[in-house]
């Protein structure tokens, strides 16, 4: 049998919990790293980024000497200039304006649809598929430990 105390906690924990999953939580793009100026270990300390990041519309991000623990979205019009580092996720840009990635190791993919100016992905070591579609300007050089695509094609 339930007790009246019983009765009443759960008359008010049931609204509170249907409120919280009908709200939900963040997205996913509000809980990455915004990046949208230079960030290396002078402006970021210890040089690593705990979350994914977000290069916004329209907005630069210089990444130097930096781990980025997740992946890396580049935003329509987003410009990505990533060296000598590492991003243990896949770095993903559709419609960028242009992605650059030199001297980096990128756990993931790299794919990039629809850029606007280039893709330059330069003596890196990408441990995933590397792929351009539709890019105007295509320079993916392989560096020694370049993988080959393993997707069957």
């Amino acid at each position: 049998m339930i007790g009246m105390t019983t009765c009443v906690r759960l008359l008010l924990i049931v609204p509170m919990l249907a409120a919280g999953l009908a709200l939900g939580g963040p997205s996913p793009a509000a809980a990455a790293f915004r990046c949208d100026r230079t960030i290396d270990p002078n402006t970021n300390p210890g040089g690593t980024i705990k979350d994914s990041v977000v290069v916004p519309s329209g907005a630069p991000c210089f990444m130097s000497l930096i781990t980025v623990r997740g992946g890396v979205t580049v935003e329509p019009g987003g410009e990505l200039y990533a060296t000598t580092g590492e991003i243990r996720g896949s770095i993903s840009a559709t419609g960028a304006f242009a992605v650059t990635v030199a001297g980096m190791v990128v756990r993931g993919n790299v794919t990039a649809a629809n850029t606007i100016k280039w893709i330059d992905v330069t003596d890196s070591e990408i441990r995933g598929d590397a792929e351009s579609l539709s890019s105007k300007k295509r320079a993916i050089t392989p560096a020694r430990a370049f993988a080959p695509s393993r997707s069957s094609r």
